[in-house]
C-alpha cells in the first residue's frame, strides 16, 4: 500500500507523467489550482511546455476531461502557451473531437482560445487539416470550431479564402452532419462578407446553392456582422468599440449604424486560372493564317479562356501582341470583336497585372472606334473600360489627348466618352493641375466641333472633371468661355456621378454591356439635381470668384495681361507734352548746345516726378525724347539723363510695348557705350518690369545680334545673363535664345563668345545638364568650355525671381488657390527640340528579327535600333512595337545582348523625353527583374537605365500596381532586393508627395518589406530596414503597424521595434499655416533655410513657423531686405550644443543592436545622411543644423567656424558629440571643394590636440566611422592635404591604440589609388619605426606579407614605400623579416635585399635617434627607466625595444651586468668569491707591463668598435631630422678628410653613398617643395632657407671629399653610382631651384657640376660608364629633354677619356700610389647594347625630346672604341646576348672593317672564354666559398681549407671574401689571414716579416705562476692559453660593450686608436682577467 501511494510525494509536473491514472488525475487537479494562482509570466509554466499535449491525449477519458480543463487554463494564462499550439490542437483532433460531446465542446473551446492568444493562423491551419480526416466526427467538430471562431472573431482575424477553398467539397460529403455544418459555415461567412460569397460558389450543386440562397435571404443583405471577441493584440480595438457603443447608447441610437461593413472583393476569393498552357495548339501560327475560318477556330477557345473572372499572372506579351494585331489589322469584323472581347476579359481577369499591356492595347482599340457596327463599338467600350481599371488616369493621359484630336469624329467622340467614364472612376486627388490643363485644351477644341457626338462627349468629360475636382479649380481653365457653353458644362456636371471605381472592381468579373452614352448619363441624374444645378451654375458664371483679400481671380490665360495703346502722331505728341512742360524746356531739349539740353532734361525730369502716375503721357514723352538729336546724342551726360527719365517712366507710369518699341533699338545701340552703357542697362531692366521680361529679351537679343559692333553683342548678352536671376526664366523663348547663342559662339570676338558662355552657364542653373544637348554639334574645344560653365553651377538651385510684371500678382493668387500639387516649369524643353517619327523604321521584320533564335540575328537587330536612335536623337511618342520587343530581350540569356538592350532603353529614354510615361508600364516589370542578375555590370547598367526613365517620368508611375512588390517577393533574388531597396530609398526619399494610386502600390510592398527585414542575407536586411523610414514618410506609422497584424509573435516584435525606431527618425509634422499665408509663397516649392549672408530669401509651404508666416504675409510682393534677416539672425542666441549627457552611449548601443545603420559606405547615401541629421537634432541647435546640411559650401565653412568657437567655450559638449561630428566631417570629405577639406582637417587637428591635452582615450565606436574615410584623403593630389592627414594620424596614435590604427591603414593599402597606397605604406613605416613590429596586426608575419605584395606594384612610389616599410621592420627585427615576408619572386627579393643593403647594417639602437653627447652607460640606463616610468601603463610595453634575433644568445648574466662598474655586484662573481678562502693576494696584484701582443689585440678591438660607431653615423646621414643629418655629415667629413681614417671606410662606401643619396632625394622631394609652398602662401616654413642650404652643403661636401680621393671613389658599385648620378642630375635640372636666391643656387649648381666632373675622373671607370648609360636609359623613359641633355654631356666627357682607358700602358696611378682600376669593356658594351635595343632609332621618344642625341652619342662612344682598339674590340663582345641582331656588333664590324666570318669567329671564341670564366655563377661561387669556410672552421681540415681559400682568391680576384671573414671571431680571423700569408709566402717565396720575440714575456709569466704555487708551462701551452683567453675575452667584451656603443660613439669616432694605460678601474676585460686569476688561485689552494 505504501508503494502504491508513493506518487503522492511527487510534484505536479511529475504526477501528470505518472503511469498510474490516479496519479495523473490528481496531477491534473493540482495543475488546475496552480494555474489559477500563477502569474502570467511565471517560470513554472515553462515546466509544462512538453506535457500539455499529454493532457489532451490521456488514455483515460475521465482524466482527459480534467486535462482539457487544465489545458484551457494553461492556454489562457501562460505567456508561453503559443509554443504548444500545433501539438495541442493536433492532439485534440485525434483524441477529443471523436469522443464524448463534453470532450468535443471543451476541445473546441481550447482551439478558440488559441485564436484569442494571437495564434489564429496556426489554429485555423490545424483545423483545416482536420477537414480532410476520414472520420466524419472529426470533420464535423472542426467545422463547428471554425464556425465558432468566425462568429466571434470575424473575417479580420480569420481569413475566409482558405476556408472556402477547403469547405466547398464538403457540401457533397457522405455524412449529413458534415454537410449541414458546411452550410452553416457558408451562412456564417455570408454574415460577414455578404454577396461576395456567391461568386466562388457558382459551380456547386444547384440544389445546395438554392438552399443556401434561401438561408441568405433570411439574413438580408449580409455583411453586417460585428466582432464580439478580440485577440490579445486587439485590446485597443475592443476599447474603441466599447466606447463607441457607450456613446450610441447615451445618444439613444443604434451602435451598429455608425459602422461600415468591410467590403470583400469576390475577386480575392477566387483561385486564379492559368490559361497560357491551355491556348489552342499552334495558336501563334494559326492566328497568322490567311483564311478567316482558321483564325476563328483558334480565337473562339481564347474567348472562353479569358472569360474566367480571375486569371493567373504570367507573361502575356506574345498573346496580347497577337490579339492586338487582329484588332488593328484584321479585316473580318467578327474576328475583331472576338479579339477585343479576349483583351477585355484578359484585362478583367488580370486587373493590375494587365498594366504593362494597357497602353499598347488602348491605342489599337481607340483607333478601332472608327467602326460603325454597334457590336464592335459595344465590345470596344467594355474592353477599354476594363483596361482602364488596370492602369491610371496619368498613364492614359497622353493617349487620350492624342485621340481627342484625331481626324475621325467617331474616334474623337468615343475617346471623349471613354475619358468621361474613366474620370468617374478616378479619385479627385489624382487630378492635379497639370492633368487638367492637358485634357482641357483638346476638349475645348472639341466643344466647337461640327459633329454633335464630339461636342457632347467633350461637354460630358469637362462636366465630369468639374464634378471630380470642383468648379473653382476648373474655372481658371474655362473662364473665358461664353455663358452658353459654361451652362452646358455645368449641366453635365450636375448629371455626373463620381466614385464608381469600387463598384466596377467588385463586379467580380461579370461583364455588363453599357448603353449608349446619353442614355446612361440621363439615367444617372435625379430630378432634384436636374432642377438645382442650373441655378448654381448661373450664379457661379455671373459672379467672378473672389479669393480672400478682396482680389478677383482671373483665368490663367489672362493672368499676364500686357497693357497696349495706339501709336500717337506728331501733333498728339506735341499737344500732350506741351500740357506738362513749357516751351522753353522743349526748345532746350532740342537745342544743339549740350548744356542747354542737359538743363532742359533735368527740369523736365523734376516736373515728371511731381505728376501722378495716371496723368503721365508716357508714349508722348518717349517719342519727344526721341526727337533730334534723340538717342544719338553725342553728349553722354544728356544721354544718361534721358535714360534716367526712361527708367522713371517705365517704373512709375503706364509704360506699354508701344512705348518700348520707340526706344528699345536706340537703347540697345548705347548698351555697349563705356560712359552710358550702365544707364542703358538699367533702363532696359525697368522696361522689363513694365512690359514683360520675355518680350524685351527677344527684342534686345534680336537687335543686338544684328549689330556689327561686338561690344554691343557682348554687353547685351551679359545684361541678359544678369537679369535672368532677377526676373526668372518664365516665359522666355529659350529656343530663340539658344539659336542666337550659337551665332554668338561662332563670333570672332572673344568677348562675345565669353558672354555667350556665361549665358549658357546661367541657363544651366535653370535647365540643368540638358542645355548641353543643344550645342552637341559644336567643336570639341567649345564643348569643353560649355561643360566647364555647366560644372560651375552644377548642384546650385536658381534664385527666386525678385522682379517681374506688375500684373502677375492676381495670377499668382489664382495659382495658389487653384492647386499646389505641382509646380509648372518655366519652359517646356520638349518644345525646344525637333522630334522624329521613327515608327516607319520599326518594321515587322525588325521586330521579328529581334526575337530570332540565332543570337547573331538578335544582335544585328539591336544594332539597327541603336543606329535608328543615334540618327534621330529625339523621337516622337509613336515607336510602334519597339517597347514590347525590347521587353522580351530583357530576359535574354545572352548577357551581352541583355546589356545592349538595357543600354538601348537608356538611350530610348533620352530620345523620348517626357513621352516615356506612355511606354514605361510595358517594360517596367522586366527592367526591374534585370537587377537580379549576378553580374555587377549588368545591374549597374539597369540602374542607370532606371534613373534615366525615372527622370523623364514620375516616380508615382513606378509604384502603381504590384510590379515592385512582385519583384521583391522572390526570396532568391538577393541582388534585386539590395539594389531595388537602395534605388527606391533614393527616389522616394526625394519625393515630397505621392498620389493615392502610388500609395496603394507601396502598401502592397509592406508585407514583402517585413519579410526582407528578417532575410537570411545581412545586406538585404540592412537595406530593407533603411527603407522603412522612407516608406513610412509616404504612408503612415498606423498603416505600417497595421501590416504587422499577420506576422508571427517573434517577427512582430522585431518589426514593431524597427517601426518604433523609424517613427523616431521621422521629421515632425509641418506647422499649420493660414490660407492667406499660403498665397505668398515663391514660385518654387523648394525649402531653403534662411541665410543671413545672402540678399534674397525663399519661403516654403511646409516647415515654417507662425512668426515667419506672419512676416511673409506682411511683405507680400515686396522685395525682401537684409535688415530683417540680420535681426532674425541676432535673435537666435541659443547655445550651439544641447546638453545630452548619455547621448553618445545611447547611439553606441543602438549601433551595436543594429538599430542604426553602420557608417560604412563608398559614397554617401541619402539614408545615412538622414540618419545623421536625426542624430544631430537632439544635440545641436537648429541654426547649426541648417548650416551643416546646406547645399552651399559657404555655409559648411560657417558651420566649421561655429564648431571651432564652441570647442573652446563648450569642450564637454564637443566631446559628447564627437562621434556624430566626425561623421559629418566624413561627409565633407566627399565634397569637391578644397577649401572645405582644408578647414575640416584644421578643425580635426585642433580637436585631437585638445583630446591629447586632456589625456582622452577614444573608443572604437568613435573612430571606426571616421578613420576609413580619412584614409581616402591621404591619397589626395594636394600636398597640404596629405600632410595634414599624416599629422592627424600621428595625433590619433596618441588617443587610440596604434595597433588598431594599423588595421585601418592596412585597409587603405587596398585602394585603387596608387598615391593612397604609397602614403599609407609610408605611415606604416613610421608606425613600425616608432612602436616596433608589435604594432603590426594580426601578426607581424601576416602584415609584412601583405605589405610585400606591393613590391611588384606598377607604381614606382608604391614599390618604394613598401620597400621602406619592410626595411623599417628589418631595422627592428633583423633577418627574420625575410622569413616573414613569405616567398617573393626573384626580382622582388633582389629589390628588397638591395634596399636593405642601402639602408645600412642592422642596429640594435632605436631608429632615428640623433647622435648625443657621450654619456655613461649608467646614465643611459637610468634615462631609459625614467622615460618608461613616465609613460602610461598601456604604452610601457610598446615603449620597450623590440626583441632582436641577434640578442637571443645573451645570457641573463650578460644582460644583468650592463652598466655595472663594480665586479662585486655581479652575482656570479660574488658567488665565486664566497667560496674562496681569505688569502692575501696583494703580492700577486703588482703592476705588470702589458705585452705587445695584447696591445695589438686591444687596438684591433677598439678599431672594430670604431667601425660599428661609424655604421651608426652613416645611418644618421639619411635621417629625416635635419639636425641629426647635418651633424652626421660634419662627423663623416672629419673622418673622410683624414687619410689615416680611410681604412675604417673600407667596405662602407656603398652604404655611405646610399645614405647621402637618400638625403638628397628628401631635399628634392620634401624640403624644397616645402620652402616654395611657404613662400607662395607667405607662411613660415618648417625648414628655414639657412637649414636647407646648410644640409645641402654638408652633404655635397661629403660627396666632394669622397670623389676627390680615387681610393674611396673607386669603391662605389655600379648600382650606387647609377642612383647617385641620377639624383644629382635630377636636382641639377630641377626648376624649383630657380625660385630660391640666385647667389645660393649659383653656388649649388657650380658645386654639383664640379662633383660630376670628379666622379668621372676618379671613380671606377666601369662603374661610372655603366652608370651613365643607365641614367641615360632612365632619362629616355622619363622623356625629358633637359634630363637627357645633361646625361649626354656626361657621356661626351667620358668619351674623351676612352683613349687613356684602353691604351696599352694600362690604367694610370695617382700620386699616392693608388693604381686606377681597369675598364671592363665587355660590361660597358653590354650596357650600351641594352640601351640601343630598348631605344632604337625609330622609337617615338626621340620625337618627344626633339632630337636623337642620346643614341648618336652612344654610337659615337662605340666608334671611339673601334678607332682605339680596332678588331680587338670584338673580343669584348661576349656579354652581348643575340649578337646577330645587335646594333653595337654591327657598328663594330662596320668601323673595324672586319668581315662577317671573322666577326663570328671572334665572338664564338670570346663566348667560349666567357663560358670558361663565368661557368660558375655568383650563387655557385658563394656555395663553393661556403664549403671552403666549413673546412677552414674544422680543426682537422683547417690547413686544406686555407689553401683552397687562397686558390679561390687567385681564380676569382674580383670576388669579395671580406664579408665571409667578418663572420669569424677576431682572433680566428687574424689566424686565417696569417695562414693565407704563409701560403702566399710558400708559393711565391717572399718571406713574412717576423714579429719581435716574446722570450721575456714567457719567463715573466712562468715566474708569476711559480709565486702562485703553479707549475711552469711550455711556450706552446702559453700560446694556446693566450688564444683561448683572446676568444673568451672577445666574446664577453662584445656582449658587454654592445649597449654602450651609442653612448661612446662620438668619443670613439674622434680618437684614432684608444690609448692603453695602466689599469685604473675594473673594465670589462679586466673583469675577465680578475675572474680567471681568481680561478687559478682557487685551484692552487685546493692543491695545497
Amino acid at each position: 500500500m505504501a508503494d502504491e501511494d508513493e506518487w503522492k510525494k511527487l510534484s505536479s509536473d511529475q504526477k501528470v507523467q505518472h503511469t498510474s491514472w490516479k496519479a495523473r488525475a490528481e496531477g491534473y487537479k493540482e495543475c488546475i489550482k496552480n494555474f489559477q494562482k500563477y502569474d502570467e509570466k511565471s517560470p513554472e509554466f515553462s515546466k509544462y511546455l512538453g506535457l500539455v499535449k499529454k493532457f489532451v491525449t490521456d488514455t483515460n477519458e475521465l482524466n482527459r476531461v480534467q486535462g482539457l480543463k487544465a489545458t484551457l487554463l494553461f492556454v489562457q494564462r501562460a505567456h508561453c502557451a503559443g509554443k504548444t499550439g500545433g501539438e495541442v490542437i493536433s492532439g485534440i483532433l485525434a483524441k477529443c473531437f471523436n469522443s464524448k460531446p463534453k470532450l468535443r465542446e471543451m476541445g473546441i473551446e481550447v482551439c478558440v482560445m488559441y485564436i484569442e492568444i494571437d495564434k489564429n493562423e496556426l489554429a485555423i491551419e490545424e483545423l483545416l487539416k482536420g477537414l480532410s480526416n476520414k472520420q466524419p466526427k472529426i470533420v464535423h467538430a472542426c467545422l463547428d470550431a471554425i464556425v465558432k471562431g468566425l462568429s466571434e472573431f470575424g473575417t479580420k482575424v480569420i481569413s475566409v479564402k482558405p476556408i472556402i477553398k477547403q469547405s466547398i467539397k464538403l457540401l457533397d460529403h457522405r455524412d449529413k452532419n458534415v454537410r449541414e455544418s458546411t452550410k452553416s459555415l457558408f451562412v456564417e461567412i455570408y454574415k460577414w462578407i455578404g454577396t461576395a460569397i456567391q461568386t466562388p460558389l457558382q459551380g456547386i450543386n444547384p440544389v445546395v446553392l438554392k438552399e443556401l440562397e434561401v438561408e441568405w435571404e433570411k439574413l438580408g443583405s449580409g455583411g453586417n456582422a460585428k466582432q464580439t471577441r478580440f485577440m490579445r493584440s486587439q485590446q485597443d480595438l475592443r476599447e474603441k468599440m466599447e466606447a463607441k457603443a457607450a456613446e450610441c447608447e447615451q445618444a439613444g441610437g443604434d451602435a451598429e449604424q455608425g459602422d461600415v461593413a468591410e467590403v470583400v472583393d469576390p475577386y480575392d476569393l477566387l483561385e486564379p486560372k492559368e490559361i497560357l498552357s491551355q491556348l489552342p495548339k499552334g495558336f501563334y501560327e494559326k492566328i497568322e493564317e490567311k483564311k478567316w475560318q482558321e483564325r476563328k477556330l483558334v480565337l473562339e477557345p481564347c474567348e472562353a479562356l479569358t472569360s474566367f473572372p480571375r486569371i493567373s499572372p504570367g507573361d502575356y506579351g506574345d498573346f496580347v501582341k497577337a490579339l492586338k494585331k487582329v484588332v488593328s489589322k484584321d479585316t473580318n469584323i467578327m474576328l475583331v470583336t472576338i479579339a477585343v472581347k479576349c483583351l477585355g476579359g484578359l484585362a478583367t481577369g488580370l486587373r493590375k497585372k494587365f498594366q504593362p499591356y494597357s497602353i499598347l492595347c488602348l491605342d489599337a482599340m481607340l483607333e478601332k472606334f472608327k467602326e460603325k457596327k454597334i457590336t464592335v463599338v459595344t465590345a470596344l467600350r467594355e474592353a477599354v473600360d476594363a483596361i482602364f481599371l488596370s492602369t491610371t488616369i496619368q498613364a492614359i493621359s497622353e493617349t487620350c489627348v492624342e485621340f481627342l484630336q484625331h481626324k475621325n469624329p467617331a474616334i474623337r467622340a468615343q475617346t471623349g466618352y471613354f475619358l468621361s467614364r474613366s474620370l468617374s472612376k478616378t479619385k479627385a486627388a489624382l487630378m492635379n493641375k497639370a492633368l487638367m490643363k492637358l485634357f482641357i485644351q483638346p476638349l475645348l477644341k472639341n466643344i466647337d466641333h461640327s459633329t454633335p457626338d464630339v461636342r457632347d462627349s467633350a461637354y460630358q468629360s469637362i462636366g465630369m472633371m468639374s464634378k471630380l475636382v470642383g468648379e473653382s479649380k476648373l474655372q481658371q481653365f474655362i473662364g473665358d468661355l461664353d455663358k452658353l457653353k459654361l451652362d452646358k458644362i455645368n449641366e453635365y456636371a450636375g448629371k455626373a456621378v463620381v466614385g464608381s471605381a469600387k463598384a466596377a472592381q467588385t463586379n467580380g468579373g461579370a461583364k455588363q454591356t453599357p448603353a449608349p452614352e446619353k442614355a446612361t448619363t440621363s439615367k444617372q441624374v435625379t430630378s432634384k439635381t436636374a432642377k438645382t444645378a442650373p441655378a448654381k451654375t448661373t450664379t457661379s458664371s455671373a459672379k467672378p470668384k473672389t479669393v480672400k483679400g478682396g482680389k478677383k481671380a482671373t483665368p490663367k490665360s489672362q493672368s499676364v495681361e500686357v497693357a497696349s495703346e495706339q501709336e500717337l502722331g506728331d501733333e498728339a505728341v506735341e499737344e500732350l507734352v506741351s500740357a506738362h512742360i513749357s516751351a522753353e524746356e522743349k526748345s532746350q531739349i532740342t537745342n544743339m548746345n549740350w548744356k542747354e539740353r542737359l538743363a532742359g532734361l533735368q527740369s523736365t525730369f523734376q516736373k515728371l516726378k511731381m505728376l501722378e502716375k495716371n496723368t503721365i503721357p508716357c508714349q508722348a514723352f518717349v517719342r519727344f525724347l526721341s526727337l533730334k538729336p534723340g538717342w544719338k546724342d553725342n553728349n553722354f551726360n544728356c544721354l544718361n539723363e534721358k535714360f534716367k527719365i526712361l527708367e522713371f517712366l517705365a517704373l512709375n507710369a503706364k509704360f506699354t510695348r508701344t512705348s518700348a518699341n520707340v526706344c528699345l533699338s536706340s537703347t540697345v545701340d548705347k548698351i555697349g557705350d563705356v560712359k552710358c552703357g550702365l544707364s542703358a542697362k538699367t533702363a532696359l531692366s525697368a522696361i522689363c518690369e513694365a512690359t514683360q521680361f520675355s518680350w524685351v529679351v527677344d527684342q534686345v537679343i534680336e537687335c543686338a545680334m544684328g549689330q556689327k559692333n561686338p561690344k554691343i553683342q557682348s554687353e547685351s548678352l551679359q545684361w541678359f545673363a544678369a537679369n535672368i536671376k532677377e526676373f526668372g526664366l518664365t516665359g522666355v523663348n529659350v529656343k530663340f535664345v539658344i539659336d542666337k547663342l550659337k551665332v554668338a559662339l561662332a563670333a570672332t570676338n572673344p568677348a562675345v563668345r565669353t558672354a555667350a558662355l556665361s549665358v549658357i552657364g546661367t541657363l544651366a542653373m535653370y535647365i540643368g545638364d540638358k542645355v548641353r544637348m543643344f550645342f552637341e554639334s559644336e567643336k570639341p574645344t567649345l564643348l569643353q568650355q560649355i561643360d566647364s560653365e555647366i560644372e560651375k553651377v552644377k548642384g546650385s538651385s536658381p534664385p527666386a525671381p525678385t522682379r517681374g510684371t506688375k500684373t502677375s500678382s492676381a495670377a499668382d493668387s489664382v495659382d495658389a488657390a487653384a492647386s499646389d500639387d505641382e509646380v509648372e516649369e518655366a519652359f517646356n524643353i520638349d518644345n525646344m527640340v525637333t522630334r522624329v517619327d521613327i515608327s516607319s523604321k520599326i518594321t515587322d521584320s525588325l521586330i521579328t528579327k529581334m526575337s530570332d533564335k540565332n543570337w547573331k540575328e538578335r544582335k544585328e537587330a539591336l544594332e539597327t535600333v541603336i543606329g535608328i536612335l543615334d540618327e534621330a536623337k529625339f523621337v516622337e511618342a509613336n515607336i510602334g512595337d519597339l517597347p514590347v520587343a525590347l521587353k522580351a530581350r530583357l530576359v535574354d540569356s545572352n548577357k551581352i545582348l541583355l546589356t545592349t538592350t538595357v543600354n538601348i532603353l537608356t538611350q530610348l529614354a533620352k530620345a523620348l523625353g517626357p513621352h516615356c510615361s506612355k511606354h514605361l508600364p510595358i517594360i517596367l516589370s522586366n527592367l526591374i527583374a534585370v537587377l537580379a542578375d549576378s553580374k555587377p555590370q549588368v545591374r549597374q547598367a539597369a540602374l542607370k537605365c532606371m534613373d534615366e526613365w525615372s527622370e523623364n517620368t514620375k516616380i508615382s508611375m513606378w509604384l502603381e500596381g504590384d510590379n515592385i512588390s512582385s519583384a521583391l517577393a522572390v526570396a532568391k533574388q538577393t541582388f534585386l532586393r539590395i539594389e531595388l531597396f537602395n534605388w527606391l530609398s533614393d527616389k522616394l526619399g526625394a519625393a515630397k508627395k505621392l498620389p493615392t494610386s502610388s500609395k496603394e502600390g507601396l502598401e502592397g510592398c509592406i508585407t514583402v518589406l517585413y519579410s526582407c527585414c528578417e532575410d537570411r542575407s545581412g545586406e538585404v536586411r540592412a537595406k530593407a530596414q533603411a527603407f522603412i523610414p522612407v516608406i513610412m514618410k509616404h504612408l503612415s506609422y498606423d498603416k505600417m503597424l497595421h501590416g504587422t497584424s499577420k506576422l508571427g509573435a517573434s517577427s512582430k516584435s522585431t518589426i514593431v521595434a524597427l517601426l518604433e525606431k523609424a517613427r523616431e527618425q521621422m521629421p515632425p509634422p509641418p506647422a499649420k499655416t493660414n490660407k492667406k499665408a499660403s498665397t505668398t509663397t515663391s514660385t518654387t516649392k523648394q525649402v531653403v533655410a534662411e541665410i543671413p549672408d545672402k540678399e534674397e530669401t525663399k519661403t516654403s509651404n511646409t516647415g515654417t513657423s507662425k512668426n515667419q508666416t506672419a512676416k511673409e504675409k506682411r511683405t507680400t510682393n515686396k522685395r525682401p531686405t537684409t535688415t530683417s534677416k540680420k535681426q532674425a539672425a541676432e535673435e537666435d542666441t541659443s547655445p550651439l550644443f544641447i546638453p545630452n549627457q548619455n547621448g553618445k552611449e545611447q547611439r553606441m548601443k543602438d549601433e551595436i543592436k543594429l538599430k542604426t545603420i553602420k557608417w560604412n559606405f563608398p559614397t554617401p547615401r541619402e539614408d545615412l545622411v538622414t540618419q545623421l541629421q536625426q542624430q544631430l537634432v537632439p544635440c545641436v541647435s537648429s541654426t547649426l543644423m541648417s548650416e551643416m546640411f546646406h547645399a552651399d559650401f559657404q555655409h559648411h565653412l560657417k558651420a566649421i567656424s561655429m564648431l571651432s568657437q564652441a570647442m573652446s567655450s563648450d569642450w564637454a559638449s564637443t566631446v559628447n558629440c564627437m562621434d556624430i561630428l566626425l561623421r559629418w566631417f566624413t561627409l565633407r570629405f566627399y565634397d569637391k571643394n578644397t577649401t572645405v577639406h582644408i578647414k575640416c582637417l584644421e578643425y580635426i587637428k585642433v580637436l585631437f590636440d585638445k583630446l591629447i591635452e586632456n589625456s582622452y582615450k577614444a573608443s572604437d565606436y568613435e573612430l571606426a566611422s571616421f578613420l576609413p574615410h580619412l584614409m581616402i584623403k591621404i591619397g589626395e593630389n594636394k600636398d597640404n592635404i596629405r600632410k595634414a592627414v599624416h599629422g592627424i594620424l600621428k595625433q590619433v596614435s596618441n588617443v587610440y591604440p596604434a595597433s588598431k590604427l594599423f588595421n585601418y591603414i592596412m585597409d587603405g593599402i587596398k585602394s585603387k589609388n596608387s598615391r593612397q597606397r604609397s602614403e599609407c605604406l609610408d605611415h606604416i613605416a613610421l608606425l613600425i619605426e616608432t612602436y616596433g613590429v608589435s604594432v603590426c596586426q594580426p601578426s607581424a608575419a601576416k602584415a609584412l606579407k601583405e605589405i610585400a605584395t606591393n613590391i611588384s606594384d606598377r607604381d614606382k612610389g608604391v614599390r618604394s614605400s613598401s620597400l621602406n616599410a619592410i626595411v623599417a621592420a628589418y631595422n627592428v627585427s633583423g633577418d627574420i623579416v625575410f622569413k616573414q615576408v613569405g616567398r617573393l619572386n626573384e626580382k622582388d627579393m633582389s629589390m628588397l635585399e638591395e634596399r636593405v643593403k642601402r639602408s645600412g647594417k642592422f642596429s640594435e639602437n632605436p631608429p632615428q635617434q640623433a647622435v648625443k653627447a657621450p654619456a655613461s652607460a649608467t646614465n643611459v640606463v637610468k634615462k631609459e627607466k625614467e622615460t618608461k616610468s613616465q609613460l602610461p601603463p598601456s604604452k610601457q610595453q610598446i615603449a620597450q625595444p623590440a626583441p632582436s634575433h641577434s640578442l637571443n644568445s645573451l645570457s641573463e648574466h650578460t644582460s644583468s651586468t650592463v652598466g655595472m662598474t663594480d665586479p662585486l655586484q655581479i652575482p656570479e662573481v660574488a658567488a665565486l668569491l664566497s667560496q674562496i678562502q681569505e688569502v692575501n693576494i696583494d703580492q700577486f696584484l703588482v703592476p705588470i707591463e702589458v705585452p705587445d701582443c695584447i696591445k695589438e689585440f686591444r687596438a684591433k678591438q677598439a678599431q672594430e668598435n670604431s667601425k660599428k660607431t661609424l655604421d651608426v653615423v652613416i645611418s644618421q646621414l639619411a635621417s629625416p631630422q635635419i639636425d641629426a643629418s647635418t651633424t652626421a655629415a660634419h662627423q663623416l667629413y672629419a673622418v673622410i678628410s683624414r687619410k689615416d681614417k680611410w681604412p675604417m671606410l673600407e667596405g662602407k662606401m656603398d652604404d655611405l653613398l646610399t645614405a647621402t643619396c637618400t638625403q638628397l632625394r628628401m631635399i628634392t622631394d620634401r624640403y624644397l617643395p616645402m620652402i616654395l609652398k611657404a613662400q607662395e602662401n607667405r607662411e613660415v616654413a618648417e625648414i628655414s632657407n639657412e637649414s636647407f642650404f646648410s644640409l645641402t652643403k654638408s652633404n655635397f661636401s661629403v660627396l666632394m671629399c669622397i670623389f676627390s680621393a680615387p681610393v674611396l671613389a673607386s669603391q662605389a658599385s655600379v648600382y650606387v653610382m647609377f642612383d647617385l648620378l641620377r639624383t644629382i642630375v635630377q636636382l641639377l635640372i630641377n626648376e624649383q631651384l630657380n625660385s630660391l636666391s640666385e647667389k645660393d643656387v649659383g653656388k649649388l649648381t657650380q658645386t654639383m657640376n664640379m662633383l660630376v666632373h670628379r666622379m668621372l675622373e676618379n671613380c671606377d671607370p666601369t662603374a661610372i660608364s655603366c652608370a651613365i648609360i643607365r641614367v641615360l636609359h632612365d632619362s629616355m623613359e622619363a622623356a625629358s629633354k633637359s634630363y637627357a641633355d645633361v646625361v649626354v654631356k656626361c657621356l661626351w666627357k667620358f668619351g674623351r677619356s676612352v683613349e687613356s682607358l684602353v691604351s696599352d700602358k694600362g690604367p694610370s696611378s695617382t700620386g699616392d700610389g693608388f693604381q686606377q682600376q681597369q675598364l671592363n669593356i665587355a660590361a660597358l658594351m653590354a650596357e650600351m647594347d641594352r640601351f640601343w635595343r630598348f631605344f632604337p632609332k625609330t622609337h617615338p621618344v626621340y620625337a618627344r625630346i626633339e632630337n636623337d642625341f642620346p643614341l648618336r652619342s652612344v654610337k659615337t662612344v662605340v666608334v671611339i672604341f673601334c678607332k682605339q682598339m680596332g678588331p680587338k674590340l670584338a673580343d669584348h663582345l661576349y656579354m652581348i646576348s643575340n649578337p646577330e641582331s645587335s646594333d653595337v656588333v654591327a657598328t663594330v664590324q662596320k668601323y673595324s672593317k672586319m668581315s662577317m666570318g671573322d666577326m663570328k669567329r671572334r665572338i664564338a671564341v670570346s663566348s667560349e672564354r666567357k663560358e670558361n670564366i663565368y661557368s660558375l655563377s655568383t650563387k655557385s661561387l658563394e656555395a663553393k666559398l661556403s664549403e671552403i669556410f666549413k673546412k677552414v672552421g674544422h680543426w682537422r681540415h683547417c690547413k686544406q681549407g686555407v689553401e683552397e681559400l687562397y686558390d679561390f682568391q687567385q681564380d676569382n680576384p674580383g670576388f669579395n671574401i671580406k664579408p665571409y671573414l667578418d663572420l669569424l671571431d677576431v682572433a680566428y680571423r687574424d689566424y686565417v689571414k696569417l695562414a693565407l700569408q704563409k701560403v702566399e709566402s710558400e708559393r711565391t717565396g717572399v718571406p713574412i716579416p717576423e714579429k719581435p720575440p716574446v722570450k721575456d714575456l714567457f719567463a715573466y709569466l712562468n715566474g708569476l705562476r711559480q709565486k702562485a704555487g703553479l707549475p711552469s708551462l711550455s711556450r706552446e701551452q702559453i700560446r694556446a692559453q693566450i688564444d683561448q683567453e683572446k676568444d673568451a675575452d672577445n666574446c664577453v667584451q662584445t656582449k658587454i660593450l654592445a649597449p654602450n656603443t651609442t653612448a661612446n660613439q662620438s668619443q670613439n669616432l674622434q680618437s684614432d686608436v684608444p690609448t692603453t694605460s695602466t689599469r685604473t678601474g675594473p673594465t670589462s676585460s679586466g673583469l675577465m682577467d680578475l675572474k680567471r686569476r681568481l680561478e687559478e688561485i682557487k685551484q692552487g689552494i685546493n692543491r695545497t
